[in-house]
């Protein structure tokens, strides 16, 4: 019978294919999260030797300066784009690559000078708390980012057949 034939095996078959997708979901967010570490302490190391200047620049100038030194779109927007549109989410729900970049200025006006749809995505990094552009916070990230590091690959040399939902 045909039941017998595909018994364990096809079963073992559906959840490989399960954990080789949960495995590939866990590499990309991983990565994405690593990535947004290293941009993060990068942004604020050159914001401290002077290389990136956020006080009184125009917003366009500050992400067209991101841009040209080579700074990532926020990478985990980005993964999660991707992943959604892998997963066939519904794609209103994906949120655009530009991202909603409308803050409220002092006197309570919406601003949207920073970007335009089709931007990169550079929120994650303009909109840090001052507070977090100190040389223990940029510490703190780097040493985050070595952990997402190791455990992603960590990750990676996990056999799929060792890793569970």
């Amino acid at each position: 019978s045909q039941s017998s034939e595909t018994g364990s095996s096809g079963i073992n078959a559906e959840y490989g294919a399960l954990y080789l997708k949960r495995k590939d979901f866990l590499v990309g967010k991983f990565e994405a999260e690593a990535n947004q570490l290293l941009n993060k302490a990068r942004f604020i190391v050159e914001k401290i030797e002077g290389k990136v200047k956020v006080e009184n620049v125009k917003g366009r100038d500050l992400l067209a300066a991101l841009k040209k030194r080579g700074y990532d779109s926020d990478p985990m927007k980005k993964w999660q784009a991707a992943h959604d549109k892998l997963m066939n989410t519904n794609p209103e729900e994906v949120p655009e690559e530009g991202g909603d970049s409308q803050h409220e200025s002092s006197d309570g006006e919406e601003v949207n000078e920073m970007s335009q749809p089709g931007d990169p995505n550079y929120d994650y990094l303009v909109d840090m708390a001052i507070r977090s552009l100190t040389l223990e916070r940029k510490d703190a990230l780097q040493k985050k980012r070595d952990e997402k590091l190791a455990e992603l690959e960590i990750l990676k040399k996990t056999p799929v057949s060792e890793l569970w939902l």
